[in-house]
């Protein structure tokens, strides 16, 4: 008999042991549910917000067909100035200053 109460006892322990831990990952989950929500919050707020939505439209346009293209024209266009030498650029400039027209 002492052995089955002395057995019971250990149980409980082991119990009441296992019941506090889950009890310390319960209130570690809700702590970081709560981070969770503010953050949702957060996000919320950035995301409905006028400068997200300019954003969006901005970025949109951006990397449409058509912007891509000028900006690879004009990308392209710069190396092409860039590999010229100093004196070759400003030879045509001088040249169309000369004539009254500017750029």
């Amino acid at each position: 008999m002492f052995f089955i109460n002395l057995l019971q006892k250990c149980e409980v322990q082991q119990t009441t042991g296992l019941i506090n831990r889950l009890i310390t990952q319960k209130e570690q989950k809700e702590q970081q549910l709560k981070q969770l929500d503010k953050l949702d919050e957060v996000y919320q707020a950035w995301d409905k917000s006028p400068q997200t939505s300019q954003m969006r439209s901005l970025a949109q346009v951006l990397n449409s067909p058509l912007m891509q293209e000028r900006l690879a024209n004009i990308n392209q266009q710069r190396q092409q100035q860039e590999q010229l030498p100093k004196s070759a650029l400003q030879q045509p400039h001088q040249k169309q200053h000369r004539a009254g027209l500017s750029l």
